[in-house]
């Protein structure tokens, strides 16, 4: 939806150079992986921050409706503003009328949100920590889901 499809102002490009034996390429769309995730976020926001019914991180969305019809309508409107400020979904990566979907490391469902199972799992199978830096790694993943 936003990597690769929002255009790099042209003094924003030098710095995504890649240097080959045989010149050099520079990004003329946002790349993935460059630290922009702060920016795209500002942009995801001003496009669809004023829906209630959408939520938006990154290059992530989820529409939360009530209802199947409320869905359609939900998603014609969040496919015309993307549309309308030059963005696009990829098809094959979307889920469109799914009853569960895996949304930032949660299940969110009609019976409510949880943890995925593979994380809960993960975090079980850990072997203890044996240093400081074993230790924050744990701490960060247990916290992450402290308040399902």
């Amino acid at each position: 939806m936003g990597y690769y499809a929002r255009e790099l102002a042209v003094s924003s490009r030098q710095p995504t150079a890649i240097v080959f034996p045989f010149g050099k390429f520079v990004f003329a769309r946002l790349p993935m992986g460059v630290a922009t995730a702060p920016e795209f976020q500002a942009v995801m926001n001003r496009c669809l921050g004023d829906f209630d019914f959408c939520w938006v991180y990154l290059d992530d969305l989820l529409i939360l409706p009530s209802s199947f019809e409320e869905h359609v309508q939900h998603m014609r409107i969040v496919l015309q503003r993307l549309h309308d400020n030059g963005l696009t979904i990829h098809p094959i990566k979307s889920k469109i009328g799914a009853t569960s979907v895996k949304y930032l490391g949660y299940v969110i469902s009609c019976d409510g949100v949880s943890p995925m199972h593979s994380k809960v799992d993960a975090i079980q199978r850990i072997v203890p920590p044996q240093n400081r830096r074993e230790l924050r790694r744990f701490v960060g993943m247990v916290n992450y889901y402290r308040d399902v």
